[in-house]
Formats: C-alpha cells, structure tokens, sequence
C-alpha cells in the first residue's frame, strides 16, 4: 500500500510591489541613512531580499532597502511578521552589535550567502572581516566601510566562486610568509591578485627572499604596504616582462594601476592614495 504524498507546506507569503507609498515607517525605527554601497549594490541587483511589515504596512525590518528602491524606482518584494517586536528595543541592543553579530543573525535565519561568509572566514582564518566584506562586494578595501550592507541584509557576492579562489591564495600566502594578516594587508593583496599580470607563486617567492615581512612588522598602511608589495613584484623585471604591474601617478599623487583586470571579483580599478 503506497503512502500519499503530503503537499509542501507554505512557510510564508512572498509579495511584490511597485507601489512604495502604502509603506509607513514604525515608530522607534532608525532615521534612514543611505550609503552609496547599499546604492550601488541595488542599483545593479534589485532589491533581492524582501522587507519585513505588520499588518499596518509599518516596516519592521529593511528600511534601508526600501529608501533606496524609492528613490531608484524599483519594485520591492515584502512579508508579513505578525511576531511582537519591539522594533525600539531591538535598534538599541543592537547598537552594541559588531558586524559579525549580523553576519549570525542572517545566517541564522537562512541567508544564502550570509551562511557562504561565515563558511568562508572559518575555512580561511587568514581574512579579516571588514576588508572581506569590502572586496568581496567587488570594492577595494579602500572603498570605505561597507558594514551596512551586512546589517540590511543586503550582502551578496560579487562572484561567489572567484573569492574563493581569492581566499585560497591569500591563505597559502600567509601560510608561506611570515606576514601576520590585517585588514590593510589583504586589501592590498587583493587589488594584486585581481590584475592579469600577477603570479601568486612568483610573488610569494620574492617575498620571502626579500625578507618582506621583517621589513613591515606592524606596518598597517595600505600606501606603504601597496608601494613595498608593488617594488617587490617590479624587482629585477623590465616594463615587458608579463609580470610588470604598471603604475602611473596622476596629478593629485594618485596611483593608477593600469592594465587588464578581473571584473568578477573587482568592479572598477581604485586610485590608490600614495601618501598615508
């Protein structure tokens, strides 16, 4: 006698929207201030994860995301939480919250690649989270703090399989060498590793040949880490050589690094400030 199959169950309803006025903002929820990377970031995505509301159409959870499809006329996708949530009391306590709190929260709750980040930083302890966050969005670390995005639920991977390759180089490298890894160090490694010209093996090796990590304990600057990892590389090299990473400085001291680059995992080549 064969069992009957039982139906799915529906978690929750999903509904999309382009009418943004019905929204209202609840009472003790945070003034909304926009970043440029939350922007960006829905300006060439969408608004991917759905805002949460009550049943007055207030919104408990993603006004953030909201402001910005507002002001880029997009639609929005949105559920109903009908939970008691003290949405003031919730803002509060989570003032004390690092960025890898939220990184929790969302893994927690289900959030795809959240759950790859947190899976990411334990298989690689090398990264550091802040330059992590930054440069896998596709930023460099110089971009700025990229923190809010995390905190809206909005993070997602430039290229999910590109960072990992990233990650596995950057980790061989700090393995290999006696670097102790910071924010600023992997910054400056991934702006490297992005370049077609840059050959993970070769560099290293010249790196424990000259004795580099010795040359910069407790260095922390990305100009000077930027400008001692690039006479490195260039060391012994002629400007033909398919190793030679270019650099020309403009008229404000600015580094620009010229050359092919990987679009996966980088948006746009920085100019890199040449003085700390």
């Amino acid at each position: 006698m064969s069992k009957e199959k039982k139906q799915d169950k529906a978690v929750k309803q999903v509904y999309e929207t382009a009418d943004l006025s019905k929204f209202k903002q609840l009472k003790g929820n945070r003034p909304v201030k926009i970043s440029k990377a939350l922007r960006d970031s829905i300006a060439k995505r969408g608004v991917l994860t759905e805002i949460k509301v009550n049943r007055k159409m207030e919104v408990i959870d993603g006004q953030h995301r909201l402001a910005v499809a507002r002001e880029l006329g997009l639609p929005i996708t949105y559920t109903f939480d009908d939970s008691d949530i003290d949405v003031a009391e919730l803002n509060s306590t989570s003032k004390s919250w690092k960025v890898e709190d939220y990184i929790h929260k969302y893994a927690e709750s289900g959030y795809q690649s959240y759950k790859q980040l947190l899976n990411l930083m334990s298989t690689y302890p090398a990264l550091r989270v802040s330059s992590t966050i930054s440069t896998a969005l596709g930023y460099s670390s110089t971009a700025g703090r990229k923190t809010d995005v995390v905190r809206d639920g909005a993070f997602r991977f430039r290229n999910y399989k590109e960072y990992v390759k990233f990650a596995q180089s950057y980790q061989k490298f700090i393995d290999s060498t006696d670097f102790r890894s910071n924010t600023q160090l992997q910054g400056v490694y991934f702006l490297l590793y992005t370049l077609e010209s840059f050959n993970a093996e070769r560099f290293t090796k010249k790196v424990i040949a000259h004795d580099l990590a010795s040359k910069l304990v407790g260095v922390t600057s990305f100009p000077r880490l930027f400008r001692a990892f690039l006479d490195v590389n260039n060391n012994r090299l002629k400007p033909k050589s398919p190793y030679w990473i270019s650099v020309v400085t403009n008229e404000l001291g600015e580094a620009v690094i010229s050359g092919k680059f990987n679009n996966k995992l980088l948006e746009a080549m920085p100019k890199i400030k040449l003085k700390d």
